[in-house]
């Protein structure tokens, strides 16, 4: 299994990233909308060169910048 150690490209702090491993991977703990999943994916391509974000910086992105508020 491919576990990729990285940095938060927002806030710099490390995490584990699982490419290879979806469904296991810590961002599967979020539930977020069709809507707010779109708003990432053009938010990291644009300022984050489509890199993966931590789950604090997912959570304060949705709960602060993105229209729906559903993120757990």
């Amino acid at each position: 299994m491919l576990k990729i150690h990285t940095h938060c490209p927002r806030c710099q702090q490390p995490f584990q990233c699982k490419v290879d491993d979806i469904a296991h991977c810590d961002c599967q703990q979020l539930t977020l909308n069709y809507e707010q999943t779109q708003q990432l994916r053009q938010l990291s391509l644009k300022k984050y060169y489509g890199q993966c974000l931590c789950n604090t910086c997912i959570k304060s992105l949705i709960k602060n910048h993105f229209e729906d508020h559903d993120a757990t």
